[in-house]
């Protein structure tokens, strides 16, 4: 089974076999993990009896192993991402809470994950060591990348390490925070006031210990995840609102006039072959699933947003696309 991380998790925007299983299983211990597991697998054949070949469920289903699953339970993450069709197995860790969930279909299913694949819960985190720092490109859904730099000594130029370290800063938008033990924050505070450092961290996360740390940066992101989606449902507003229902596929088209977010609902009755609907175009005579508009929502770099019960705002429960004129988010 494959791990799959932020920028490799848009793979699964474009899988497709004749049969895909989806399936989100809370990991806080494993006792709980194997209940959900085993609810799961049953329900997921039951409603595979009814479509597909037994022959090509069997192929499927015995890459869902109960073994393999508790193997995986790690207690930094709330919820395991399983994806598995006869072309392989996926799993993604994910550090937030997702009701246990299956779904089958000829596509996975994602919405839980667009944040993770639009890379919108990413987050840098510079850590203050005696002698060095640490930054890291962190998520809640695993993936890190880190570099490293040397601390500046008295009247010492920043180093070219530290001067990379402060240029990714300067020019990425993503949110950082900076942490450490106090005396050695406020050290570097000093110290990187002498790198031409110009966007202030999210936070000052000021803690010994470095677990408590990391664990502060990813409540801090889990937190403004939670608190962008209260905002979208209470803000949204069908006058910014253009539904796709009817309208272009292509949506360059739609950028060009200051449309700018993708608004997907994300909670679309995926029972039977409600989440295949297909949502026909006045232009196009061909079917066209949620995840068409969000792989090419993305690779315009539109933002892609889940909006709980999108239907009972603007009337359709598949796309729309929200006017940039007011700020989202």
């Amino acid at each position: 089974m494959q791990q799959l991380i932020q920028k490799s998790t848009r793979r699964l925007l474009k899988h497709n076999s004749n049969l895909c299983v989806s399936m989100f299983i809370p990991i806080s211990d494993r006792e709980s993990c194997k209940s959900n597991f085993l609810r799961l697998w049953n329900e997921a054949w039951t409603l595979a009896e009814e479509r597909y070949e037994r022959d090509e469920i069997e192929t499927v289903f015995t890459r869902l192993n109960l073994n393999g699953v508790l193997d995986k339970v790690n207690p930094d993450y709330d919820t395991i991402c399983l994806f598995v069709s006869k072309r392989g197995a996926y799993f993604v860790y994910l550090d937030l809470k997702i009701s246990p969930r299956v779904v089958v279909d000829h596509t996975f299913y994602l919405k839980p994950l667009i944040l993770t694949i639009s890379g919108d819960d990413q987050y840098w985190l510079l850590e203050v060591r005696k002698d060095h720092y640490l930054l890291s490109l962190s998520s809640l859904s695993g993936g890190a990348e880190q570099f490293t730099a040397p601390r500046l000594k008295e009247g010492k130029r920043a180093s070219d390490e530290l001067k990379f370290l402060v240029r990714i800063l300067n020019s990425d938008k993503r949110p950082w925070f900076i942490g450490g033990p106090v005396e050695d924050v406020q050290e570097a505070r000093l110290e990187l006031s002498r790198t031409h450092l110009k966007r202030s961290p999210s936070a000052h996360i000021l803690h010994s210990d470095r677990p408590r740390v990391q664990e502060s940066a990813r409540e801090v992101i889990r937190l403004r995840s939670r608190q962008e989606s209260e905002t979208t449902r209470k803000d949204l507003s069908p006058s910014n609102i253009v539904s796709l229902l009817g309208k272009e596929k292509n949506l360059a088209k739609f950028k060009k006039n200051g449309l700018t977010t993708v608004l997907v609902d994300s909670n679309l009755d995926v029972a039977g072959d409600s989440y295949t609907k297909i949502l026909r175009m006045a232009e196009y005579e061909d079917d066209l699933l949620v995840d068409d508009f969000v792989e090419e929502a993305l690779a315009k770099n539109l933002k892609v947003v889940p909006v709980h019960r999108l239907e009972d705002k603007i009337g359709t429960p598949i796309a729309a696309l929200k006017n940039s004129e007011k700020k989202f988010v």
